[in-house]
């Protein structure tokens, strides 16, 4: 019976011990499984990581392409002639607005009140205007860039004839002359030399005469 009892005994033990081998097996395999999918949800931690600092940063990349024009890219036509369409618009209104407040054209152009002082300007050839009444007709006198003199009948006086004060309203002559040797009679006189004149108003002077 001791024979028998000792044997179970050690059957039982035995077992106990493969039994205890067993499950320290699957405790070393569960623990490195473990450490396994730790280290695998480290990665991927990491990884996600990753992935939303390049989506950031081509998010940023994107909204500074849309900021500026790409390089080498152009204009299209539509635009190029907008642009141009309102480069010209903007060049009239400056010039439209140089000439009505004298800048442009009219800029050194004096207004004389004397004869003499059309004679000055006449003889340096500079811009210069002057309307006197000569007997019964007004005639504005310019002087024009290049040694030029116009004359023009701008009215008459009532006193002359309807027919007269037609004929001549208007008309207008450009005379020229060399810088230095204007003559004074254009300023005083409705004529002056008439060699050097062109116009309408010469035609009608010399029809008169």
């Amino acid at each position: 019976m001791s024979l028998f009892k000792s044997k179970s005994s050690s059957k039982r033990t035995g077992g106990k011990i493969k039994i205890i081998k067993n499950k320290a097996k699957i405790a070393v395999i569960f623990i490195k499984n473990k450490h396994l999918i730790y280290k695998i949800k480290e990665v991927v931690i990491v990884a996600k990581k990753t992935i939303k600092k390049v989506k950031k940063s081509k998010s940023r990349r994107k909204s500074q392409k849309s900021l500026k024009l790409p390089a080498g890219k152009k204009m299209s036509k539509k635009t190029t002639w907008l642009v141009v369409g309102l480069f010209i618009v903007v060049i009239i209104a400056l010039v439209f607005f140089f000439y009505s407040k004298g800048f442009v054209g009219r800029a050194y152009v004096t207004e004389c009140d004397t004869a003499v002082c059309l004679i000055e300007q006449a003889n340096e050839c500079k811009p210069a205007e002057y309307i006197v009444n000569i007997g019964t007709s007004t005639i504005k006198m310019e002087i024009l860039s290049g040694c030029r003199l116009k004359k023009t009948i701008i009215k008459l006086d009532e006193t002359e004839p309807v027919e007269i004060r037609d004929f001549f309203k208007g008309k207008s002559m450009t005379c020229t002359y060399e810088k230095g040797e204007f003559n004074n009679d254009f300023a005083y006189q409705i004529s002056g030399p008439l060699d050097e004149c062109e116009g309408s108003l010469k035609d009608a002077i010399e029809a008169v005469v």
